[in-house]
């Protein structure tokens, strides 16, 4: 992992926060399930996951009636982003195939060019969530998100792992994976922003586990 990112502090705040916060992040997610199951909200439950989850990071006091805190451009860029990311999920592997197929030699170079566009793409789609809930503009989503994911290879790599490690999280607890992830990729993005801008703030977790174990133990 990029040594200049702290991850082990993004892993610890999202641990804590998500503790302090589990039954609100239980419910939301509950919410951003029903929602999504009618494929056609997916886009707007999961960009009010994530701010909610933006908000968690913060550290401050949130009700379960925050999760439905959004602002129309946030969730029209949410579609936008989402039918762009859909559409190049969809036609990269179509034109893969019949560069493939066709065109022999360059089709080989060719598809060898797409298939690293395509890692590309999944590579910096995982900072646009982030990016969504921080009300920037469509074109702005995909710019910082690609200079990201361009900038810091090595470690979206590894992100990439710890987010299925999160989504398998979500496959075995339905109620709560998801609001995790989303935790932990707002801790990550905060960690980048303090890459850019070294005044911003983020509040070391005061707590360990072993003071949890104990204080469970207690009673």
């Amino acid at each position: 992992m990029n040594s200049q990112i702290n991850l082990n502090r993004a892993l610890r705040r999202t641990f804590w926060q998500s503790y302090d916060n589990l039954g609100l992040l239980t419910i939301a997610t509950i919410f951003w399930l029903l929602l999504s199951l009618t494929v056609v909200l997916l886009p707007a439950a999961t960009v009010l996951l994530f701010y909610l989850a933006k908000e968690i990071t913060k550290d401050i006091t949130l009700r379960v009636k925050d999760f439905f805190n959004f602002s129309p451009k946030r969730i029209l860029n949410s579609y936008a982003v989402f039918l762009t990311l859909f559409s190049i999920t969809i036609l990269l592997p179509v034109n893969l195939n019949f560069y493939l197929r066709n065109l022999h030699l360059a089709g080989l170079v060719l598809a060898g060019i797409y298939f690293w566009i395509f890692i590309l793409v999944g590579f910096y789609s995982l900072y646009t969530l982030p990016l969504l809930s921080r009300d920037k503009s469509y074109k702005d989503i995909f710019k910082y998100s690609f200079l990201i994911a361009l900038g810091n290879i090595k470690s979206t790599f590894y992100l990439w792992i710890l987010t299925f490690i999160f989504l398998f999280i979500e496959i075995i607890i339905p109620i709560f994976g998801m609001g995790l992830l989303a935790v932990f990729l707002q801790n990550i993005f905060l960690e980048f922003e303090k890459l850019n801008d070294p005044s911003t703030e983020i509040e070391e977790p005061k707590r360990n586990i072993k003071e949890l174990w104990e204080n469970f133990l207690q009673g």
